[in-house]
């Protein structure tokens, strides 16, 4: 039942590409609003891991989840019922914040009733739940939005939200922290959050100021990973100092750039289908479904390569893989060669997604059971800080893409 609860949470970030035109058509909304009401989802969500991670070590994982699944729900409702973008960009945000707690709960779940080890296959198959949501996630946006309404996209979330919810605060103990991270206080991660995500939001609509930020992001990171947590023996023993080591480790690093292709592809394959292959909606959704399938299979076989070979060859393998299928696919934008294109897309999808449920575990395995919510928040907040350079990185492009599907959405009704 874990797995219904956070299929939804991919499907809810994928399905405004797909839901564009009708949206758009439907709330008379320009196309600076509709990028604020699909992006500000992603922000919110990517935004407040840490403020998350905190009130789940504090209330325990159970109690944790039933609420910000409850909170989704409801958030679900008023987005489907949402009668102005304002409404609409509103009832987003509120989903969110809830979406961001949930999967912190989620996490910390699986950090707490799979010790050591044992880590390595629940959290590859929580990942390959998430891919799933992002395989199905367009094709049951299209066949709601088609046989029905976009607005049943939303009230989907409804039924699946809560039975999991059910089930899980039903057959699964509560283990709120019991030391560690009792000194940390939620107001300064939440006003974090919310400084991170308005500044995030602003520099979305500037093409300069976020060149400028992403530079800046990869310098900070360059110089926790390699420079200041090693080079000053003074801050040895320092407790936060040993934090950042744990969480910003090359676990966190390599998710930081797994998660910048990996949500930045995602994000785009509905754009790439209907500009680039001129895709109705149904087509588009069966091209996302396709392109998408590889992130499965790679979830599935990262764990027996890792055993056979080790993680050094995984990564090795990952990172060798995605640039030359990137660099593949840059050439072949230029040919006239639509199936090899498709193929390449997909091949870098397999290739970027391979390292990702190993990631995971092995941040989680880092830290202390007991410290599982916190630090799942703070090391999902960095892996995430990718998927919201992936999202913003191309900004100018949406403005225009955007545009140009409700303009074909228009033409052929």
């Amino acid at each position: 039942m874990l797995s219904a609860q956070v299929i939804v949470l991919p499907l809810d970030i994928t399905m405004m590409g797909i839901l564009s035109p009708m949206v758009m058509d439907d709330l008379v909304m320009k196309n600076s609003e509709f990028i604020l009401a699909s992006n500000v989802y992603n922000i919110l969500f990517a935004g407040f891991f840490i403020a998350s991670g905190v009130i789940v070590s504090r209330i325990g994982y159970r109690y944790a989840l039933v609420i910000s699944a409850v909170l989704f729900a409801l958030a679900s409702v008023l987005c489907a019922l949402s009668m102005s973008s304002t409404h609409l960009i509103i009832f987003r945000a509120m989903q969110g914040l809830a979406a961001s707690m949930v999967l912190i709960s989620c996490l910390a779940f699986i950090r707490t009733e799979f010790p050591g080890r044992k880590v390595m296959l629940p959290m590859a198959m929580f990942s390959i739940y998430i891919a799933i949501g992002n395989v199905v996630g367009p094709l049951v946006t299209t066949l709601l939005a088609e046989i029905a309404s976009w607005r049943w996209v939303f009230y989907i979330n409804i039924p699946i939200t809560l039975l999991a919810t059910v089930a899980v605060s039903f057959l699964s103990s509560n283990k709120p922290v019991k030391s560690g991270t009792q000194n940390e206080t939620f107001l300064p991660w939440f006003l974090f959050g919310i400084v991170l995500s308005l500044i995030v939001l602003l520099i979305s609509y500037s093409e300069t100021a976020s060149y400028i930020v992403y530079g800046l992001c990869l310098v900070a990171i360059f110089l926790v990973y390699t420079a200041v947590l090693d080079t000053y023996s003074a801050w040895s023993n320092n407790a936060w100092v040993k934090s950042c080591r744990t969480c910003f480790g090359r676990f966190s690093v390599t998710g930081f750039l797994y998660e910048v292709g990996y949500w930045a592809m995602l994000f785009y394959m509905p754009i790439i289908g209907r500009v680039v292959f001129q895709f109705d909606d149904l087509q588009t959704a069966i091209f996302c479904l396709i392109i998408a399938i590889p992130l499965v299979s790679s979830q599935v076989l990262s764990i027996p390569i890792i055993k056979c070979k080790n993680r050094k060859f995984l990564y090795q393998l990952s990172a060798t893989g995605a640039a030359l299928s990137a660099l593949t696919s840059a050439y072949l934008f230029s040919l006239d060669n639509d199936l090899l294109l498709l193929m390449t897309i997909a091949m870098l999808g397999f290739f970027v997604s391979l390292v990702n449920s190993d990631v995971t575990a092995s941040a989680l395995m880092s830290v202390k059971q007991e410290q599982s919510g916190f630090y799942a928040g703070l090391n999902t907040a960095v892996r995430y800080s990718g998927f919201g350079i992936g999202t913003l990185f191309h900004q100018h492009i949406q403005l225009n893409t955007f545009k140009s599907s409700a303009e074909k959405y228009t033409c052929s009704e």
